[in-house]
């Protein structure tokens, strides 16, 4: 009788040493897992940040952008202003011009 309970222990110990060995294949294959999913994460998160500089750049680049049009757009207003104080004194030589040729006809 204690011949089968031992044989009975060493059976169920050796179970257990079975059970206990592919309990730790599971454990290191989740440990494999657990490092590919951080590796992914890790370039994940470089991906995003390069991501965020771009974005930032480009918002840099935009605001110059919409500077400069600002600028363009004020010397425009200004040249326009200019042409048009240039055309109002052109008609006014004009007319002058047209006043004197008529004086010296009269007088001549």
């Amino acid at each position: 009788d204690i011949t089968n309970r031992i044989g009975a222990i060493q059976k169920d110990t050796s179970h257990a040493v079975a059970a206990i060995g592919g309990i730790a294949e599971a454990v290191e294959k989740l440990n494999g897992i657990s490092a590919v999913i951080a590796t992914a994460v890790e370039e994940q998160t470089a991906t995003t940040n390069e991501v965020s500089r771009v974005v930032v750049q480009s918002k840099k680049g935009v605001e110059s952008i919409a500077q400069t049009v600002k600028v363009v757009s004020l010397a425009a207003s200004e040249s326009t202003q200019s042409s048009n104080q240039t055309l109002g004194a052109s008609q006014s030589l004009a007319q002058l011009a047209t006043k004197m040729s008529g004086l010296i006809r009269k007088s001549a």
